[in-house]
Parts: structure tokens; C-alpha cells; sequence
């Protein structure tokens, strides 16, 4: 069994300088810290649970509190300096200040901070509080839950007017590009994969003009021929897309999300075959942002919610036709593609 001495100088300290030379492996290194566990952050207060709050806002509740752990979230938000980040607790984990009930009386009496929503009449432990839209309008002091119903009150009349304005957009595409208006849709087969993840097999496209007459409907096989996965009436890519590049060339193709076109470009880069080549985005317009804006479907949370897709072409356009107030009126002795 080997000993570890420690020298000793004459003061009594230890000597260093004769530790100096010391074998490696008695030198013990200082542990590792352990990685600090990422916490949530929110973009905006209202996003923010209600059981989470800054220090400021458990100091402010009618009988104050203070944090009473780490903090478990942050949120963006704007102070008179500019834009910060604050940290937020846990109200479950918060605990009482050092005040009395008999400060707290005293405090109460001096205050003049409004206790009492001037809608509902609530008391609420948080202060009610008021707030200024873009065009100056102020709200009456009020609690949270009667402030977003206010919010929401004034975004509704705001998507109101903007939803006539997204109808008339529409209703000048219509008008004034009929004949050149394509509507597309991109529709995939998924195959499993060794990890689990599925990935597209195929792609099915189906293009209508305005008028509802069907120009293309071919399955595009996106993987090698011998890959199973994809329908056996696919037919290769680059075959498919020299035909349909023609049928879109000098048009505007309407898409719910250019999104949709990612898996398809993805598989043909894969293929090197140029895409963008038969399908340039530059050409696409996405439709998904301007029919929100004409549902002015406002949430409880005062934003738009997003319009849910129609799935098929014919179905985009028919809501095409809807918002724009128009008819698609199919022209004599034309007929639809089957399933369309």
C-alpha cells in the first residue's frame, strides 16, 4: 500500500513547491458542473401561464409575495430602455414578503392603485390594468379575463374591415387573371423507414383552371424503381414534369401553402432534377395568409386563427370562388377528372 504525504513548510502552510513534481494522478481535478436544464421562453406576456410570474408582478398582487425557487420560464417583453428579457417564478413555489397584515392596511389606505375591474366588478389578487391599441383607443381599467375579451372585441372589428379587404384582392386576381389562374394541389404517399420516420414516396398533382376543367392529375414516383412505397400507376418524375411545366407556363398557379411544394423539390434535387425549373415559386401564390384574413376568425387570445386547408384542388378553388364572391362556371362539354 502506497501513502500520500503532504510537505509542510517551515511556517506551517503547506509547501507547494515540493508538491511540485508530484505524480499526475494524484492531482484531483474539480467536477464538472452539470449542464443548467433549459427553461421555457415565451415571445410575449401573453403567452405566459397564468401560474408564472415576474418579480415585479408577485411584489404587486394584493397581499404581495416574492419568488420562492428559481425561475422556471422567460419572456421577451419592452421596458422605457428598451427591449429585455424577464424571468419568471412559479406561484406555487412563491412565498409571503415580511408585511403585516396591519402594513398591508396601511399601504392600502395610502395607495391609489385601482383594485376593482371597472367592467365586472371583480377584485382580482393582480391589479386590473388598461391598455392602447395601434390607433390610440385606451381600455376602461380591467381584469384579465375582461381585458383579452376587450382585446378580442377590437381585433374582431379589425379583421372585420381587413377581411372585406382580403375579399377584394381576390376578387381582382379573379377579375383581371381568369385565364391564366391555375390552382394546384400537391397530394403525398408515405413509405416507412428503417428509422421509423415515414418520407414521401409519391406526390399526386392535380391542376385545375379557374373554370374548374382539369388540366393535369399525374402520381409522380419519387423514389428509385425498385423502392416500395409508391402506387403502382406512378409514373417517373421527370416525365410527369416536362408535361405539366408546359400546361403552367404564363400562368399564376393559386396553392394553399408553398410549403406543400418542400417534400416534392426535396426528392427531386435527390433525382438531380431541377425543379424550381418546372415549379418556380417566384409564379406560386400561396393562398393560406389572404383566406385567413377573410375568415377573420379571431381567438380568445385576439389573433387570427389560421384557415384550415382545403385538402384538394377543387376544394381550393371552389373556396377561391367563395371568398372572391364568383361562380365557377364550367365551360360546355367539359367534364372533371374522375375523384375530382
Amino acid at each position: 500500500m502506497t501513502a500520500t504525504t503532504n510537505s509542510v513548510a517551515a511556517d506551517g502552510r503547506p509547501d507547494t513547491a515540493a508538491a511540485t513534481g508530484a505524480a499526475d494522478a494524484t492531482t484531483v481535478l474539480p467536477a464538472a458542473r452539470p449542464a443548467p436544464v433549459p427553461v421555457p421562453a415565451y415571445a410575449w406576456f401573453g403567452e405566459v401561464p397564468e401560474h408564472l410570474l415576474t418579480r415585479t408582478q408577485l411584489d404587486r398582487l394584493d397581499l404581495p409575495r416574492r419568488p420562492g425557487g428559481p425561475h422556471r420560464a422567460t419572456v421577451a417583453g419592452s421596458t422605457p430602455a428598451g427591449k429585455d428579457t424577464f424571468r419568471l417564478y412559479d406561484l406555487a413555489e412563491s412565498l409571503p414578503t415580511a408585511a403585516t397584515g396591519a402594513q398591508l392596511a396601511a399601504a392600502a389606505a395610502r395607495s391609489s392603485t385601482a383594485r376593482t375591474c371597472e367592467e365586472c366588478g371583480a377584485r382580482p389578487d393582480t391589479p386590473p390594468t388598461a391598455w392602447f391599441d395601434a390607433q390610440g383607443y385606451r381600455s376602461r381599467l380591467m381584469c384579465r379575463t375582461c381585458l383579452q375579451i376587450d382585446k378580442a372585441r377590437q381585433a374582431q372589428q379589425h379583421a372585420r374591415v381587413d377581411s372585406a379587404a382580403a375579399a377584394r384582392e381576390l376578387a381582382d386576381l379573379v377579375a383581371e387573371r381568369a385565364e391564366q389562374l391555375v390552382a394546384l394541389d400537391v397530394a403525398y404517399t408515405l413509405r416507412a423507414t428503417p428509422s421509423g420516420k415515414p418520407v414521401p414516396a409519391a406526390a399526386t398533382l392535380t391542376a385545375l383552371d379557374l373554370f374548374g376543367t382539369p388540366l393535369f392529375r399525374r402520381t409522380l414516383r419519387l423514389t428509385g424503381p425498385r423502392t416500395k412505397g409508391a402506387p403502382d400507376h406512378a409514373v417517373p418524375a421527370a416525365d410527369a414534369l416536362d408535361e405539366l411545366s408546359g400546361i403552367l407556363a404564363g400562368r399564376t398557379v393559386l396553392m394553399w401553402d408553398l410549403d406543400d411544394l418542400d417534400a416534392l423539390h426535396a426528392a427531386l434535387r435527390r433525382a438531380a432534377i431541377d425543379a424550381p425549373a418546372y415549379l418556380p415559386r417566384r409564379r406560386c401564390r400561396s393562398l393560406h395568409q389572404l383566406v385567413t384574413r377573410w375568415r377573420a376568425d379571431v381567438g380568445a387570445d385576439a389573433r387570427l386563427r389560421p384557415a384550415i386547408a382545403p385538402g384538394t384542388a377543387d376544394r381550393l378553388l371552389h373556396l377561391v370562388h367563395l371568398a372572391a364572391g364568383t361562380t365557377a362556371a364550367r365551360r360546355p362539354g367539359e367534364a372533371a377528372l374522375p375523384g375530382l
